[in-house]
């Protein structure tokens, strides 16, 4: 192929690519930035500001899980305003990483916040099967069933809550009040005494619908490193579709 025709189907394919109306990504080293940037807004608790950002960062790469999900918390965290979104949210985090506890825990605790346990209990089951060791899910389910009259089925799960993470003051709260309505006294008393020493010390957690009171589950994820491609550098490997021209021999 002569020199000058090869360049200008060159030319043709690069304004192929631009009218695709697909802007190129920015640098890695960008994407780190808007991740890290976000990272901060959520924990100053903007939530607001971090929609922003990672909804920038989401464009560049949607394919991507890790800001898919910090997405979805910071929609989550803006309470009524944002849940409708964080669950459209999830529902995309979810065909990208099908097996990720965190999208069912994160959507068992908006469910909760919306007031329906049972869809919540049902999440929190998913998110227990998948990650079978993670106190919070234990605790969460044992809450749900203890909401929905099933006190007997969520004693287990706070023992294993317990078992799992000893700092879970809302787990000691129950267990004293099932084994003592059970007649287990001297276990009651010295779960109701671990409760009180937690919560004086200041060394206990507790579990709400406030970002960090929520689970670590439920946390936006920090670690974020998209693939640099050999060849470029600058592009994160599977977020894109791109044409490639290869020159002739």
């Amino acid at each position: 192929m002569k020199p000058a025709l090869f360049s200008l189907l060159l030319l043709l394919g690069c304004l192929a690519l631009h009218g695709g109306c697909t802007a190129p990504p920015p640098p890695t080293s960008s994407l780190l930035k808007l991740h890290l940037d976000a990272l901060n807004q959520i924990s100053q608790h903007k939530f607001v500001e971090a929609e922003a950002t990672l909804l920038k960062l989401v464009d560049f790469a949607p394919s991507a899980f890790v800001p898919r999900f910090n997405l979805a918390v910071s929609q989550l965290n803006q309470a009524e305003k944002g849940t409708e979104r964080a669950l459209e949210t999830l529902q995309v985090a979810a065909d990208l990483k099908p097996d990720d506890p965190r999208v069912h825990y994160l959507v068992g605790v908006i469910q909760r916040f919306l007031g329906d346990e049972t869809s919540a209990l049902g999440e929190f089951h998913k998110a227990l099967k998948l990650a079978p060791r993670d106190s919070d899910c234990h605790y969460q389910v044992a809450i749900g069933l203890v909401r929905s009259g099933n006190d007997v089925q969520a004693l287990p799960h706070f023992e294993m809550a317990v078992q799992l993470d000893p700092t879970i003051r809302g787990a000691w709260n129950n267990l004293q009040l099932s084994w003592r309505r059970s007649g287990q006294l001297e276990d009651a008393n010295r779960a109701l005494a671990t409760f009180r020493e937690l919560e004086a010390s200041g060394r206990g957690r507790a579990h709400s619908s406030k970002y960090t009171e929520q689970g670590k589950l439920a946390e936006a994820i920090r670690d974020w490193l998209p693939a640099a491609s050999s060849a470029q550098p600058w592009l994160p490997d599977g977020d894109f579709n791109w044409v490639q021209i290869t020159p002739p021999d």
